[in-house]
């Protein structure tokens, strides 16, 4: 992904596919151009800890298969906090959770429990 010698790094073009917008300015990107950049320079640093924000979730089904190729690569010596709605991504990258409601942050040691005290959060508001 990354080539870094003496401080200075240069990023692989492994994440992307559409080859003539690579050298153009950022500003003519699209949204989801301007997002797949963003993940791709976020790998391309080695971080101890990763935030990341949904940003499994854009582009189409070839470049969520190489982002998630990638991520999991990182994910071998780097921890994540990934904010998300999809269950599914929540599943595959995460050995623990936590819930954010009402300004209280609940931690859990595995996923599934996390999950079942969300369903009853939710039960509990249908009510």
């Amino acid at each position: 992904m990354t080539n870094c010698q003496n401080g200075n790094c240069s990023v692989n073009r492994d994440l992307r596919h559409n080859t003539e917008y690579f050298d153009m300015p950022v500003n003519t990107y699209s949204a989801g151009m301007r997002a797949r950049l963003a993940f791709g320079a976020c790998l391309a640093i080695d971080f101890d800890v990763y935030l990341i924000d949904e940003v499994t979730e854009i582009g189409d089904e070839r470049f969520r298969r190489r982002c998630a190729t990638a991520f999991r690569e990182r994910l071998r010596r780097s921890d994540i906090i990934l904010a998300t709605h999809n269950s599914q991504t929540i599943r595959q990258y995460c050995d623990r959770a936590a819930i954010l409601a009402g300004g209280r942050l609940e931690l859990f040691d595995d996923v599934a429990s996390a999950f079942e005290r969300y369903r009853r959060m939710l039960a509990g508001q249908s009510a």
